[in-house]
């Protein structure tokens, strides 16, 4: 199923207010969500305990321990995903493939910078650095 964080936020606009409350709740303690039971959320979000269950229910869950697993499930598989790619850095990225491509960036007539969401200021950050260190006849 499609991360449950995703839905949530997609279904917003359709959701009535006492749902849009609890989606909010949900999102913005999303790091404890693993240690609320329905009930502190009912609480929290001043509704009852089966409106929360009809809220999992509008997302395609049995109720809200179903949903809170898919929810735990969602960040473990991208912890995992993050330690593979740790683990496995040195044998992914050689130093000879970075120095590559860093002489090709600071060797090119135009540099094309591509960012979406949270990576923009990633981008920003790179692109003043560039702009810093080199002469760049043109960033786009």
């Amino acid at each position: 199923m499609e991360n449950i964080f995703n839905q949530i936020k997609e279904k917003y606009p359709f959701l009535s207010e006492t749902h849009k409350m609890i989606a909010e709740y949900i999102i913005n303690n999303k790091d404890i969500l693993d240690s609320l039971t329905i009930r502190d959320i009912a609480k929290s979000t001043f509704c009852s305990i089966s409106t929360v269950n009809a809220f999992c229910k509008k997302f395609g869950y049995s109720g809200f321990s179903e949903f809170k697993y898919a929810a735990k499930s969602y960040g473990l598989s991208n912890i995992n995903i993050l330690i593979n790619i740790f683990e496995n850095i040195d044998t992914t990225i050689s130093i000879n493939s970075i120095n590559t491509a860093a002489k090709l960036i600071l060797d090119a007539d135009k540099v094309f910078i591509l960012s979406s969401g949270m990576s923009r200021s990633i981008a920003y950050d790179f692109y003043l650095r560039l702009k810093k260190n080199k002469s760049i006849k043109s960033i786009y």
